[in-house]
């Protein structure tokens, strides 16, 4: 949805993101991919090391006691997301989101099945593509994923042909 292009920027497949490079699991990945010079498309372990040092600290966190990660508010701006009534989820006082100045709009996702293209979820989802592979399918990619509903960001392995966000990491 072009109208949706000045707030949340584009939505890419894998292979476009990839610009021909191969899959990459290290720290930092190596892949350029579409970012700009200087930059670089990051890893699952880089998103890893994200999600860990957010945890580690106080400010990041939501909630207190062993929870894994509950920093999806730390990573999501305060505009843009739908409510949600759970307790440290993304949508829910959305004042409090955005610590870590990561900044996450709900972009939602793009998918074309033949003739019909779909976009879903604008306003509760967003994911941002790694670099990374999933070792049991090669059709599929591992994206960290951001849900107005959910207070920890989770990854999971999404076909490559998907349309989703991706950030950039300085090198």
């Amino acid at each position: 949805d072009e109208a949706k292009v000045a707030t949340c920027g584009y939505l890419y497949t894998w292979d476009a993101m990839m610009n021909d490079a191969q899959s990459s699991d290290y720290n930092p990945s190596g892949v350029q991919g579409i970012c700009p010079e200087g930059w670089h498309v990051p890893s699952t372990v880089e998103f890893d090391a994200l999600l860990a040092y957010l945890s580690s600290n106080d400010q990041f966190r939501c909630g207190s006691g062993n929870d894994y990660y509950p920093v999806a508010k730390a990573l999501a701006d305060t505009a843009g997301w739908s409510g949600s009534s759970n307790t440290c989820a993304i949508g829910n006082d959305k004042s409090t989101n955005n610590a870590s100045h990561f900044s996450a709009l709900p972009s939602g996702y793009y998918y074309v099945n033949g003739e019909n293209a779909y976009s879903s979820s604008f306003g509760s989802l967003t994911s941002f593509w790694s670099t990374t592979e999933s070792s049991q399918n090669t059709t599929t990619s591992f994206v960290m994923n951001l849900y107005k509903d959910f207070p920890r960001p989770y990854m999971n392995p999404e076909d490559k042909v998907f349309g989703f966000s991706v950030r950039c990491v300085k090198n």
